[in-house]
């Protein structure tokens, strides 16, 4: 059972991201769910296709979503060995900028995907929706 105020959600992250053949991209964040900032040995992979590329996203994500924001990075893992994090400093927050109707999307929907625009960019406001919108139907 989750604690008060905290409730847990499927979450589908998605980011666009252009990338050298070999390259993968893995979300990190501040939980075991998201890796606890660890890329190389438990980053989550994203991933992505020849029709949604450079789009990349994660399987849904079981994630705690409470009143404080989850901070949370994309790592792009070279194929070379080397490692590229996003915007050095600030992390990107999940729930810190959502309105309280999409709060309430999340707590509901059956899947929410978290639309985190390019990688090395975080957004003034977070966009997200539930996964049964059609394209387009996002607002």
């Amino acid at each position: 059972m989750a604690a008060a105020g905290v409730d847990t959600c499927s979450i589908i992250f998605k980011v666009c991201a252009h990338t050298n053949f070999g390259d993968e991209l893995v979300l990190v964040g501040e939980s075991a769910a998201l890796g606890d900032w660890d890329p190389r040995a438990k980053g989550v992979r994203l991933s992505t296709t020849p029709a949604e590329y450079p789009v990349w996203s994660t399987a849904p994500l079981k994630c705690s979503v409470g009143p404080s924001p989850l901070e949370y990075k994309y790592v792009r893992l070279l194929a070379d060995g080397g490692t590229e994090w996003e915007v050095n400093g600030e992390n990107r927050k999940l729930l810190a900028n959502m309105s309280r109707e999409s709060a309430k999307d999340v707590k509901s929907a059956q899947d929410f995907v978290v639309d985190d625009g390019r990688f090395g960019q975080v957004p003034v406001e977070m966009c997200g929706y539930p996964a049964s919108t059609k394209l387009g139907e996002a607002q």
